[in-house]
């Protein structure tokens, strides 16, 4: 019991004696510490100051052509643009002012048509009319025609008879403006007989 009494103070004893001189410690302020080290300050020359101006300026001025020649290369590279520009124009004027000449030279080659004249009396008729003009036929007169082709027999008369010919002349006479008109057909047939009659 007396062992852990006074372990317990030796204990308390450590804590508030530390705790003392921490206070101590923080409670002066005044107190600084100063070390025997010496450092070096040194001022500059002048020679340094004007060289590292001079470098400076040197690197203003060098700043300064780099941007002109970059305002350059964009102030030609613009004309250039225009230039081409230009060129275009001109070979599109060039080109349009051959059309034209050429189209004006076919024009001048080329005939005027003839006048048309209004004094001709319109032949044109409603469609579906049939007159004479239709036919290539003068109104009012008498026409004829001549026509022909094959006569060929069909059914029982084909055992008796070859194929022959047909001549047919059409006469007739059409009054003007009339789709009416008197026609006469003279036709002549002929059948060929067949030698084989009777055979089988």
């Amino acid at each position: 019991m007396s062992l852990r009494l006074s372990f317990a103070s030796a204990v308390t004893v450590a804590l508030v004696l530390g705790t003392a001189s921490t206070a101590a410690a923080q409670a002066d302020t005044t107190r600084r510490t100063t070390s025997q080290q010496r450092v070096r300050v040194t001022k500059e020359a002048g020679g340094e100051v004007a060289r590292r101006d001079s470098a400076f300026i040197k690197d203003s001025i060098a700043r300064a052509d780099s941007l002109a020649r970059m305002e350059k290369m964009r102030t030609d590279s613009i004309a250039r643009a225009d230039s081409l520009a230009r060129v275009e124009r001109a070979r599109l004027d060039s080109i349009a002012r051959d059309s034209t000449a050429r189209a004006d030279s076919i024009a001048r080659a080329t005939p005027a048509p003839a006048p048309v004249d209004t004094t001709v009396r319109d032949t044109i008729r409603t469609p579906g009319m049939m007159t004479s003009d239709a036919f290539n036929v003068r109104r009012g007169s008498w026409y004829f025609g001549l026509g022909g082709g094959p006569n060929v027999p069909v059914g029982t008369v084909e055992d008796v008879y070859k194929t022959g010919f047909n001549v047919t002349v059409p006469i007739g006479w059409q009054p003007m403006e009339s789709a009416f008109g008197i026609r006469f057909d003279l036709s002549y047939s002929r059948l060929n007989g067949r030698d084989d009659l009777g055979t089988a």
